[in-house]
């Protein structure tokens, strides 16, 4: 050991030799402390001449987490469990952690109908590292008279089986059992039919004039289902009045919802059908529709008439914010392709193919997020 000075040196001697006198046993090694720790975890949970096993041996499947199962530990069981293991601050401390809601995941496991010891098993959250791994914590507990065994924690004071998280896992089955949720559904009070105070399911008569009835179909009364398109989700007031179904339709471009219930009148769904269909043909579309060349220019004129023209115009309002203004756009030579090719003075190879690749819109069109932020504000930047 290393020690400053003389002076220290010689009141380490002193005492060393005044504990050599009063033979003071020496500290345990480590080694010494784990094989202690160990034989303790194994004479715990040894109830006479049964060894019960560890709740890490038992199988995922045996474990129940429906708290019905729960014993009636009650609040004197755990004060008697903090007295004997001396853990009155633990008892104290679990408290607030169950108060503080750091109890989950609470398991039950019976082990075996020939014993009459269980195990109760949960993950506590470390008091103050809220946000590292709970720890996990078991207990094991008499069935018949619901005194504590034995426990144990994750935590460094885990094996002295009484620390804050093991009571923090005892005080929450004790007000389980204190609310009564650990009860049936057979031992819990009739709650379906309750009766007011005073009142009586039947008033007393005598046998001779209680009428019994066996339930009759005559008697039964039958309603047909309503059909859906009767039903008006109108109210009752607005029902009588007169409204244009069609110019509502029209109006709201078959958005509204009380059109869903009305025959015979167009939604938003089959506006969209229409339009879809009235619509020109863009080239990729007419490609696959001809079987020849000629078939082709013949269905190109036929789509690309003035009419059809006006018609795209207004489709692809909007340019690089509309989807259709891409589509559209596929296969045709805009005149700012023509701009591109007529300034290259020496075009190369890859030059070409990637020209040819934009007018076949080949290339996915560019989205970022600086680019549609441009867009949007495109018109605004132009006022000012």
């Amino acid at each position: 050991m290393k020690v400053a000075g003389e002076d220290r040196k010689a009141d380490l001697i002193r005492k060393v030799l005044a504990a050599s006198l009063l033979n003071v046993p020496e500290a345990p090694s480590a080694d010494e402390k784990c094989e202690e720790i160990s034989q303790r975890r194994t004479s715990k949970l040894t109830v006479g001449c049964i060894n019960l096993p560890f709740p890490e041996e038992l199988e995922s499947s045996s474990w129940m987490k429906e708290v019905v199962y729960l014993p009636e530990i009650t609040i004197s069981n755990l004060k008697d469990y903090a007295q004997k293991s001396q853990s009155q601050k633990g008892f104290i401390e679990g408290m607030n952690l169950h108060n503080a809601k750091h109890v989950s995941h609470v398991e039950f496991n019976n082990i075996s109908d020939c014993v009459d010891y269980c195990f109760i098993r949960g993950d506590v959250v470390p008091q103050t590292r809220v946000r590292e791994l709970p720890y996990r914590v078991w207990v094991c507990v008499n069935s018949s008279t619901c005194q504590m065994l034995t426990g144990e924690c994750a935590c460094i004071a885990g094996y002295g089986e009484s620390c804050k998280h093991v009571f923090a896992l005892l005080h929450f089955v004790e007000n389980k059992v204190a609310l009564g949720l650990n009860k049936t559904s057979t031992s819990k009070k009739q709650a379906w039919r309750e009766t007011k105070k005073g009142e009586k399911l039947h008033p007393p008569t005598k046998m001779s004039q209680a009428s019994f009835e066996r339930p009759h179909p005559e008697r039964e009364h039958t309603y047909e289902k309503p059909c859906r398109n009767t039903f008006d989700p109108r109210s009752v007031k607005e029902r009588n009045a007169v409204i244009d179904w069609q110019n509502l339709s029209v109006a709201s471009k078959g958005t509204s919802s009380v059109l869903c219930f009305k025959i015979n009148i167009k939604t938003s769904s089959d506006l969209q059908s229409e339009t879809l269909k009235s619509q020109p043909w863009i080239l990729e579309t007419i490609a696959s529709s001809s079987s020849s060349p000629d078939n082709f220019n013949a269905l190109l004129k036929e789509q690309r008439t003035q009419e059809g023209i006006s018609k795209i115009e207004t489709l692809t309002t909007g340019q690089s914010s509309n989807n259709l203004w891409f589509d559209y756009r596929c296969g045709v030579i805009t005149a700012h392709e023509v701009l591109c090719k007529y300034r290259k003075k020496n075009p190369t190879a890859s030059s070409i193919e990637n020209l040819v690749g934009k007018i076949l819109g080949y290339e996915k069109p560019l989205r970022t997020a600086s680019l549609s932020w441009g867009i949007e504000n495109e018109a605004v930047a132009k006022k000012r």
